[in-house]
């Protein structure tokens, strides 16, 4: 599951996150004749578990937003309390096997 922390956030800011765990179908790469469907000239299909992050921002977020201004005030809060430490980030690393 993705983590929650990021989506807290985001209801604080009246924003709306929802979850979905669906599976993307990944064709898989054609090795052997055994990676073909049987009597096709296609490759088998994989499912792969994904998670679906459905965001809604309110439309006052979307408008006052400009790539030049960033509150800096804000950008140190996040660098002090190490939201750019890519260890803190969580994932699906302990589904990479599949």
């Amino acid at each position: 599951m993705p983590d929650p922390a990021g989506g807290e956030r985001l209801l604080a800011r009246d924003c709306k996150v929802s979850y979905k765990q669906d599976h993307y179908m990944e064709p898989r790469r054609v090795e052997s004749p055994d990676d073909y469907e049987n009597g096709t000239r296609k490759p088998k299909v994989d499912e792969i578990p994904v998670w679906i992050v459905k965001i809604k921002v309110p439309k006052k977020y979307v408008l006052i937003y400009d790539r030049t201004e960033a509150d800096q005030e804000e950008l140190q809060k996040g660098y002090q309390q190490g939201l750019d430490d890519e260890t803190r980030q969580t994932g699906n690393s302990a589904e990479e096997n599949i």
